[in-house]
């Protein structure tokens, strides 16, 4: 297939450097690159599959904050963060 593309003219350089210096064409070299991008973009999206444990409120041992309690607390945290920083810059 062909088709035109607008290239940053220092990327153009540098890649077309690049690819002369491996002794290929720029088109074997933007092809090398997209399939390089796609099979990192697979990878990635199957590497950040996480398993997260869940909390139940009702039983021993579980996490004990509600969203509410949660939300509350950084609140306070950010208020705490905040008034530290005033008091940081007056110090100087």
């Amino acid at each position: 297939m062909q088709t035109t593309l607008r290239l940053n003219d220092i990327l153009y350089r540098e890649s077309k450097t690049e690819a002369a210096h491996e002794g290929i064409t720029l088109t074997h070299f933007i092809e090398d690159a997209l399939r390089l991008r796609l099979e990192q973009k697979k990878k990635t999206s199957q590497e950040t599959k996480v398993r997260l444990p869940i909390f139940k409120r009702d039983t021993a041992g579980s996490f004990p904050y509600s969203p509410s309690e949660l939300k509350q607390l950084r609140q306070q945290l950010d208020q705490d963060w905040d008034r530290n920083k005033a008091q940081r810059t007056l110090q100087r």
